[in-house]
């Protein structure tokens, strides 16, 4: 109730300001779908929320993490690596002969940008090394990460000319910490 004191003007913006908090109130407390059907002109519900591209800051950021599986860690493209063999990946690389010398066994090996390249054990990679050359296989150790920072090893093997290729995946090492 408003009092009879206060001047005609004041009374009515007090109404006005009554009215509009009252409305605002119930608009507030509306569920979404209600507010949808009574705006006019309106075919879909706007959403309550818009990201504008950013992190939801009503998703828990734990719950998140633990529900995703872990992805590997994506190569930049051939032209941000290095050049040589230690830019390559061993998928990009076939094993196209082997030179035999009286104290080691060198690997000739076909990139993927049409150059030929000879490496010998140990030698470097983008994401590995050449662990062994023997007889007509070249052994490579691949090492990954994922988004977690696990690391990841396996020995993939390649034949002398052939496409066929052996992976044997190893145990995750790094990072042995407890999951919570």
């Amino acid at each position: 109730m408003i009092p009879k004191s206060i001047d005609a003007w004041r009374r009515r913006a007090l109404r006005r300001f009554i009215a509009t908090a009252s409305t605002s109130a119930a608009l507030l407390c509306a569920p979404a779908g209600l507010l949808a059907q009574t705006a006019p002109g309106a075919s879909e519900p706007s959403p309550l929320y818009d990201s504008k591209g950013k992190r939801d800051p009503f998703i828990s950021l734990r719950g998140s993490v633990e529900n995703e599986a872990p992805t590997m860690l994506q190569p930049p493209p051939l032209v941000r690596r290095p050049p040589g063999l230690a830019g390559l990946l061993i998928d990009e690389v076939s094993v196209a002969g082997l030179v035999a010398g009286r104290d080691s066994t060198i690997a000739v090996l076909k990139g993927v940008d049409g150059f030929t390249y000879f490496a010998k054990k140990g030698d470097g990679l983008f994401d590995g090394l050449v662990e062994s050359i023997e007889g007509e296989e070249v052994a490579f150790r691949r090492l990954r990460k994922d988004t977690r920072g696990r690391s990841y090893t396996a020995k993939i093997t390649k034949r002398l000319n052939s496409p066929q290729i052996t992976v044997e995946e190893e145990k995750e090492k790094g990072d042995e910490r407890e999951e919570p």
